[in-house]
């Protein structure tokens, strides 16, 4: 007979059972945020992406002018950055300096278009790529990669505003639909402005 012990022993066991596997899965999917492949928290919100080499001084030196006070009276001011490079980036170290406001930017790993689906990019503002400027590929290569990782932004998020940085001038012409700028010619720009102006590098 199906006495109430005998239910309650049934339950139990099919419980741990159920629990036991969703609890396998709670610690793949944990430890995969923890590890920079697990999915962008929005919480609803508009976001701009970081993507390309983002290194950790290049992602310093943007942070700290993205969320400067200079910037306060735009209205899109202070909204969260996804990083999205080939590692992931030790947020934490920026958050104690003060270079980067308190859960304001969270890092992952990974690279456009293959993880387009991980950045909530319907919420997305703005995307902007940085160019890989010491590399074993040429720079016709690297900057045919950014064009074609910003096309594929453009046709996910077509309201983004896009920005990419290519390290041919040559290849500005290629840039539809985008804003784009030479590092290489801006760098250029700043060595001839201190040749005129001493010390403005």
């Amino acid at each position: 007979p199906y006495t109430t012990l005998f239910r309650s022993g049934g339950m139990i066991l099919i419980g741990v059972i159920f629990f036991g596997s969703k609890t396998s899965e709670i610690s793949a999917i944990y430890r995969q945020a923890v590890e920079g492949f697990g999915q962008y928290q929005s919480n609803g919100k508009h976001h701009v992406v970081l993507t390309g080499h983002v290194a950790d001084v290049m992602l310093r030196d943007f942070a700290s002018e993205y969320f400067h006070p200079d910037h306060s009276h735009n209205k899109s001011y202070g909204r969260p950055l996804c990083v999205l490079g080939d590692r992931k980036i030790d947020i934490s170290a920026f958050e104690r300096g003060g270079v980067i406001p308190a859960n304001k930017v969270q890092s992952l790993c990974g690279a456009l278009p293959k993880d387009m689906h991980r950045i909530k990019k319907a919420l997305a503002t703005a995307f902007f790529f940085l160019p890989q400027t010491a590399s074993d590929r040429s720079a016709v290569e690297e900057d045919r990669d950014i064009l074609l990782r910003a096309l594929s932004a453009r046709k996910e998020a077509p309201a983004a505003a896009i920005f990419i940085g290519l390290q041919l001038p040559d290849c500005l012409s290629l840039a539809f639909d985008v804003t784009a700028v030479c590092v290489t010619s801006f760098k250029m720009g700043l060595l001839s402005k201190s040749c005129t102006c001493p010390g403005i590098v």
